[in-house]
């Protein structure tokens, strides 16, 4: 039990004698139920300890929205009464050998000053100071946390989770979505939510801030564009708080993709052409993307000037880029830079969700100085610190390549670096927290990694638009040479059932594959 992260157990000390008196437990499940049980010591019968352990699971367990149930034998007379003179039930079921399966309802028949007392008169020593089973006996157990990582709901969070649980830190996970990859791994040391960074900007700083003081990390970890939020109030956190991002404006400046390309170029890295008019533009296809976003959204590639004009229509409120197509293929380079550290990973994609580009479903890590030598240029130019993804296109036969934007945040492919030895998330935890990291990193070529569920996402947009091939279907259902997998993990299977679940709900609410 005390292993097993599913059960919120609590045992009872009579601190007379440092005997266990009893103990209790909810065992809960991802999809929001929980199971009460209790045992109390022969000893100890008849003192109303049945009873005030099952307020205090109703307590817990209504408390973290679970609904609870429980089963029990209407021969065992003393667990009966407890069960039904401290709760609202109803039998859902009679069992064999005269027990019944109730469900508990949340509305307790006592308040707080009706609550059980403990029997026994002056003898009666035990205290009801309850612990967790993983803590020391005779006070409540404080939360753990080293780390909180936001927006947690995709396989980015899960492979950050993953990295720093298996250097034994307690992580933390919190994103607006209850059910998610990370909150229902057992790698994670507990999780909250948070209303929407982008549309309730303070009440999200609000409850942050909230968790910190509660919660005590050493280090607020930030996954995605979240971190431009956090940032901008950095000065309302604690100074001691690590938050290992740069600040808002260099963090905005990057993520704009014509201002980025603008700096790339100064900094003599070869980037697409840039087109000012349509007039301009003498050769079709083109790139056509918004300066902000992320995951090919708002990334299109107009066949002729009809079609051009068509998308220039649609997104005329939005701060469009025009740029030149670009052959070869996707590249990312996977950076940190933290003063005179900088190492840094190059992964090729195999299979991208959208044709011409975007995220990644399958990649692969390969050599490439060239890039590697380009996405350095950039760094050095702004003086970046901390992690960051460049994509590029590049045509190793020709060795050419082209600058396209930069991340500034962990990238969606980080899977694969960690898989090659490249553990991005335990570097930049310890440059944060100690200033260097000097173990030595090798990162393997070839490595290759999968998003599972990414990869049958793609799939079946693919069949949506009647444009897929046999080739696309053998890729999606190989599971063979890969070396790690996004989502799926053998010691966390319950994981990638919770990316499914989150998934599915967004699917239901805005009708689309992509959240």
């Amino acid at each position: 039990m005390k292993k097993n992260r599913a059960f919120l157990a609590y045992v009872i000390i009579d601190t007379t004698n440092n005997q266990i008196a009893g103990y209790c437990f909810n065992r809960s499940f991802f999809h929001g139920k929980g199971f009460r049980g209790r045992m109390v010591d022969i000893e100890y019968r008849g003192r109303g300890l049945g009873t005030m352990m099952n307020h205090l699971l109703n307590t817990i367990g209504f408390g973290i929205g679970l609904r609870l149930f429980e089963s029990v034998s209407k021969n065992n007379k003393a667990s009966y009464r407890s069960t039904i003179s401290s709760s609202n039930y109803k039998i859902l079921k009679e069992l064999p050998e005269n027990e019944v399966y109730l469900e508990i309802l949340n509305n307790m028949k006592h308040n707080d000053k009706h609550a059980p007392t403990l029997t026994g008169g002056e003898n009666n020593n035990l205290t009801a100071a309850l612990t967790l089973l993983q803590g020391k006996e005779g006070r409540i157990m404080k939360k753990q946390c080293d780390v909180i990582l936001t927006y947690c709901w995709n396989r980015v969070g899960y492979t950050i989770l993953k990295s720093l649980h298996r250097k034994g830190l307690k992580v933390w996970v919190a994103d607006t979505s209850k059910w998610n990859i990370c909150s229902v791994s057992r790698f994670c040391a507990g999780s909250f939510t948070y209303p929407d960074p982008f549309t309730n900007e303070a009440a999200f700083i609000s409850v942050l801030k909230e968790k910190v003081a509660e919660l005590h990390p050493k280090v607020l970890m930030p996954t995605h564009d979240e971190s431009v939020v956090i940032m901008r109030h950095r000065n309302e956190f604690p100074k001691d708080l690590i938050i290992p991002y740069e600040n808002a404006d260099k963090l905005l400046t990057l993520a704009n993709k014509a201002k980025s390309t603008l700096i790339a170029r100064d900094a003599g890295v070869t980037v697409p052409k840039v087109y000012d008019s349509i007039d301009d533009i003498d050769v079709f296809p083109i790139v056509l993307k918004t300066v902000m976003g992320n995951s090919a959204k708002g990334v299109f590639f107009p066949k002729d000037k009809n079609e051009l004009l068509r998308l220039m229509q649609k997104h005329k409120h939005e701060k469009m880029l025009m740029q030149e197509w670009i052959g070869g293929t996707d590249y990312s380079v996977d950076c940190v830079r933290w003063d005179a550290f900088c190492q840094m990973s190059v992964y090729h994609a195999i299979v991208t969700k959208t044709k011409g580009g975007g995220t990644t479903t399958q990649r692969e890590i390969v050599s490439a100085p060239l890039l590697e030598a380009e996405a350095k240029k950039l760094m050095d130019a702004i003086d970046f610190h901390g992690v960051c993804g460049m994509d590029f296109r590049y045509d190793p036969t020709s060795n050419k390549s082209a600058y396209i934007e930069t991340n500034v945040r962990f990238t969606g492919g980080i899977a694969t670096p960690v898989a090659a030895g490249f553990d991005i998330p335990w570097i930049v935890y310890k440059l944060a927290t100690e200033g260097e990291y000097t173990p030595p990193i090798n990162v393997r070529t070839n490595t290759r990694t999968k998003w599972i569920l990414g990869d049958f996402i793609t799939l079946a947009g693919r069949i949506l638009k009647l444009d897929c091939n046999m080739k696309e279907l053998q890729q999606v259902f190989s599971f063979h040479g890969f070396d790690a997998y996004d989502d799926f993990c053998k010691e966390d299977k319950m994981a990638i059932l919770g990316e499914c679940y989150y998934y599915l709900v967004k699917l239901i609410k805005n009708g689309k594959l992509n959240p």
